[in-house]
């Protein structure tokens, strides 16, 4: 009898939710009406152009000081698909991502440092993932019309969903749930047809998408929440068919912490105690389903709590939110399963940026709300059906309504994205922080209005000291500025919180290399090449060292290492010739010489080229080339002039 009446149950919510196995495959099988398709392609058509509506601002945008220069515009990978190799193998940002790295090769070969083609190709993911997440959700409802309508337009125009798109650095979040959401919807058609390919298909799609960003190792997760909402017997097989899935996922995730190991993620958990670590998780929890409901004071950055001081009173309440939806969830499963799946896929998806381990200075970030918001906009999608769904074209008006004013909401914070200085003023103005401060600090810095930059690295370093890249560009300021004590200063404090900061040891090494303390210079030169022998402006640096030490033999392979990584630096190309010169190569300094004197002429290019010339019995040459150097300027020895005849 327990058995007949969970089945007639079973039956019941099928008939409410549409979330059995049976009733969508059932539904599927008699094809679409005409009528039904003409409604579809219309719902479509409104959520395509609402967000493209909503994104007009960034087709004018340009990139944004962080990690778009890291991404795009100093990154030589991308330069051309010879580097194929270094695409798919080597990290970016302590993440693997190879297919968002060709991604943006591919744009590189299009328009260069032009952003235009960039976010074209963002907004185009977008569009394509808003129609996807349209199918996605009608096939899993049981063709729900109105709640796919509501889950794809609020998907699409969702102003938490602009920093995905907007920031071209964000590549791998459209282009992850371009391959996701295919994924899935081959799973979906996994289950209602039985059809084993479709299973392979939904696994190749999702390693594409692990391979544009490592947030869909969590991919297998959303798939067993698919089978919990479709009720699918509980069997090894239903393991078994997954172990592809989870074996991958692993990979990866090992791939990705050794890479974010290497590339110096920073573990903040230490600057605050267990007792406040506790409730962070649960507060972003909180705060992501707050913003979805209301997206006012919108910023590119969130930080942390106030050090050492007592966590505002909604960090205490979060865990009290989170639980009480927990228990709603197991409650709904019984009743409604829709609200079940809704929320168990918005955290399956979003669980791993959670804060509960701190990493970074930022309590949450609303690009990590691009796929998980899926499942809240199928719960309200489903609220709106269960309550308006009998009078179907009010659902329709009011969703539209309310997408309405996501799209102008969406719209004006597109606009933020249009420059740096509209992002970080907008940072300052709705969440003001030390990293917004430091952020427009490095923009004025890269005016050239040093005092303006340095008003905003002090602000950005009164709230949290302790940002070693903060520490390290205020103190590049001191260092133009020749005020060598208060950068030295700031070099130091940032090397006592990461003694191994390259930035900072290659700096602190040119200060000293400036101040003529040549032997402390090399230990932090030395230092910061062991660590990162692929940066060439250490080997600059440590160069000029050893020359001005008198070690022009061992200052010799260093400058060739410069001129090699910039050929058009005719200071360090200059620098490599006098260090033959003195070394008795004389061959090789006219041929340095002769570079400089190419490329950039100076009165004491053509007179080092005269000594050599002289040197080498080219007497008539050095006659003519002293003569230049004389009349640009230069003087010459006497006794040099006396070995021409020139006296």
């Amino acid at each position: 009898m327990k058995n007949k009446k969970r089945t007639s149950s079973g039956q019941r919510e099928s008939k409410s939710t549409s979330a059995s196995a049976a009733s969508p495959k059932n539904k599927r099988s008699r094809g679409i009406d005409g009528a039904t398709r003409n409604l579809l392609m219309i719902l479509v058509g409104v959520c395509v152009a609402l967000t493209f509506v909503a994104y007009l601002p960034t087709l004018h945008a340009d990139f944004i000081n962080l990690d778009d220069n890291d991404y795009v515009y100093a990154n030589e990978t991308i330069r051309s698909f010879s580097n194929l190799k270094s695409m798919l193998t080597e990290p970016l940002q302590g993440n693997y991502h190879p297919l968002t790295v060709m991604s943006l090769a591919m744009n590189y070969a299009i328009s260069g440092n032009n952003a235009s083609s960039y976010h074209w190709l963002n907004l185009l993911l977008h569009l394509a993932n808003t129609v996807l997440v349209f199918w996605f959700v009608w096939q899993l409802s049981g063709r729900k019309t109105i709640i796919a309508f509501c889950a794809a337009l609020f998907f699409g125009v969702h102003p938490m969903h602009v920093e995905s798109v907007a920031w071209i650095a964000e590549r791998k979040d459209v282009l992850y749930t371009f391959f996701g959401m295919m994924g899935l919807i081959a799973y979906l058609r996994y289950i209602d047809n039985k059809d084993k390919s479709a299973l392979w298909l939904s696994f190749l799609l999702f390693v594409l998408s692990i391979a544009s960003k490592p947030a869909a190792i969590v991919f297998p997760l959303s798939l067993v929440v698919i089978d919990i909402y479709r009720q699918r017997e509980w069997r090894s097989a239903l393991l078994v068919e997954k172990i592809p899935f989870f074996a991958i996922s692993l990979i990866m995730a090992l791939l990705t912490l050794k890479a974010q190991t290497v590339g110096g993620a920073t573990d903040t958990s230490n600057a605050f105690g267990i007792d406040q670590r506790a409730f962070f998780g649960f507060y972003s929890f909180m705060m992501y389903i707050a913003k979805m409901f209301v997206p006012i004071n919108l910023a590119i950055f969130y930080p942390l709590p106030t050090m050492h001081q007592a966590l505002p009173a909604a960090y205490y309440l979060a865990p009290l939110v989170f639980f009480g939806l927990a228990g709603a969830a197991y409650w709904a499963y019984r009743k409604e399963r829709v609200f079940a799946f809704g929320l168990l896929f918005f955290f399956v998806n979003i669980v791993l940026v959670l804060q509960w381990k701190v990493i970074g200075s930022t309590i949450m970030a609303e690009r990590y709300t691009y796929v998980p918001y899926i499942g809240l906009f199928v719960i309200v999608g489903w609220v709106i059906d269960h309550y308006l769904g009998s009078k179907r074209n009010v659902a329709l008006a009011t969703i539209s309504a309310v997408g309405f004013v996501f799209c102008g909401l969406s719209y004006a914070q597109a606009s933020v994205f249009v420059n740096n200085t509209a992002l970080w003023d907008n940072a300052m103005e709705h969440q003001p922080s030390e990293r917004a401060y430091t952020n427009r600090a490095s923009l004025l810095r890269s005016e050239g209005k040093l005092d303006s930059a340095l008003v905003f690295y002090d602000k950005g370093l009164a709230i949290f000291p302790n940002d070693q890249w903060a520490l390290c560009n205020r103190a590049n300021i001191y260092f133009d500025q020749h005020k060598d004590s208060l950068a030295e200063a700031d070099y130091t404090h940032a090397l006592s919180i990461i003694p191994d900061f390259v930035p900072a040891l290659m700096n602190r090494g040119a200060l000293y290399v400036r101040a003529g303390k040549n032997d402390v210079a090399l230990k932090d030169l030395n230092r910061a090449i062991e660590l990162k022998p692929q940066e060439h402006s250490a080997y600059l640096y440590r160069a000029v060292c050893l020359f001005n030490g008198g070690r022009h033999s061992d200052a010799i392979e260093d400058y060739v290492k410069v001129c090699q990584s910039f050929p058009n630096d005719m200071d360090s190309r200059y620098s490599l010739g006098m260090c033959y010169k003195i070394t008795g190569q004389t061959q090789k300094a006219l041929s340095s010489f002769n570079e400089c004197i190419a490329k950039r002429p100076t009165p004491q290019a053509f007179q080092m080229r005269s000594e050599c010339e002289l040197a080498l019995g080219m007497r008539d040459q050095a006659k003519t080339d002293a003569t230049i150097a004389m009349k640009n300027g230069a003087r010459l020895s006497a006794e040099f002039l006396h070995q021409l005849g020139l006296n």
